[in-house]
């Protein structure tokens, strides 16, 4: 063999193998290319699925919050026109228990003062159950169990240690958002034992603030 012939096989075979090492380069970098663009467009579209799936959460959201605070905000004009005060339970089972009946979602209301007065309606498996409780009383509260119409069925007086001031929905309708609605943090009904909400509204009575809210159920 000549050397010529030797030389010229080796320097085929340097071509051939180099041109392999920059096809699989090549490849490689197509390969990788490809995926940080398949990466990149995945995220896009994680990110575009989720904007859609948080806009729709949030119409059925307003969907569900939307005549809760209407309510609110009427019952809210209502009261503070006509000086209607925790212990007038009668006008507010009439303005509640309908408002209830046919707005699901809302499983209670509450009127509550700075003076520790308070009025609380719930709704029961056959009908309602009231709460009152009178400025200055401490352990003490008065029950009336209601028909679904209304009636009064049963009333009597127990103990109690719930005072609305401590709660989160009082306090931030006070503190945080006067005159302006207040939606406070999901949590556990204890009555009903389902996750809600609670939205409340303050603004001023004779005796100092007065607090509105309504408990709202979700899902």
């Amino acid at each position: 063999f000549s050397p010529l012939s030797t030389s010229s096989g080796h320097i085929r075979t340097r071509l051939f193998r180099d041109l392999v090492l920059l096809v699989l380069f090549t490849v490689g970098l197509l390969v990788v290319a490809n995926w940080f663009l398949m990466k990149e467009l995945k995220r896009e579209f994680a990110a575009a699925r989720i904007a859609d799936a948080t806009e729709l959460l949030r119409d059925e959201v307003r969907g569900l919050l939307g005549p809760v605070e209407q309510q609110l905000l009427i019952a809210r004009d209502s009261l503070r026109a006509e000086k209607t005060t925790p212990k007038d339970r009668a006008a507010l089972d009439g303005r509640f228990i309908p408002a209830m009946r046919h707005i699901g979602q809302i499983a209670g209301a509450a009127l509550a003062e700075a003076s520790g007065a308070e009025y609380l309606l719930r709704r029961e498996s056959e009908g309602w159950l009231v709460r009152q409780r009178n400025a200055g009383d401490v352990g003490i509260a008065q029950w009336t169990r209601l028909s679904d119409s209304g009636k009064v069925q049963e009333q009597w007086e127990g103990p109690t240690t719930y005072d609305p001031r401590e709660r989160p929905w009082f306090q931030a309708a006070v503190r945080d958002n006067p005159e302006q609605l207040a939606w406070g943090s999901p949590y556990e009904f204890y009555s009903l034992q389902v996750p809600g909400v609670t939205a409340s509204i303050a603004w001023d009575g004779p005796g100092g603030k007065r607090v509105l809210a309504l408990d709202v159920i979700l899902g």
